[in-house]
């Protein structure tokens, strides 16, 4: 099934997943994780309950890992030893390896993997959603 992130009414990233609960789950619980409605894509708004394509569409340019790196330290404010325990935490021994393996040299703000590696950094407490938001907000745009 694919399920649609939500946020400020709009669509912001598509994910494949078993079911929603899968989907939901990969996002935290502050995520709003929806069936992706019928025909609907990424940048998609919903008004007064009923979902259509936006007539605004901004352009996001791909970074490379290092720039989205500096994006999530400028975000978050992080200290040089808050980015070694962020490195060395267990807990994200899944989301490094993603990182390492199968995130490529560039990475595209509406790519799936995107969302889940912002959503494996609020699980495990290194970005809020206002600050995953504002990954989101202050992406390079082309």
């Amino acid at each position: 099934m694919k399920a649609a992130i939500v946020q400020n009414s709009t669509i912001i990233n598509i994910v494949e997943a078993s079911n929603l609960a899968d989907a939901r789950a990969l996002f935290g619980s502050g995520a709003d994780v929806i069936t992706l409605p019928s025909g609907a894509a990424i940048g998609w708004v919903r008004s007064a309950g009923e979902w259509s394509a936006s007539n605004t569409t901004q352009t996001y340019r791909s970074i490379d890992k290092v720039e989205a790196m500096g994006l999530i330290r400028a975000v978050t404010s992080m200290t040089p030893a808050q980015e070694l325990a962020f490195r060395d935490d267990p807990n994200l021994a899944l989301f490094w390896r993603i990182w390492r393996e199968d995130v490529g040299n560039v990475i595209h703000r509406d790519h799936p993997l995107t969302a889940t590696i912002l959503g494996a950094l609020k699980s495990a407490g290194y970005l809020s959603q206002a600050q995953s938001q504002a990954v989101l907000d202050n992406w390079p745009t082309a």
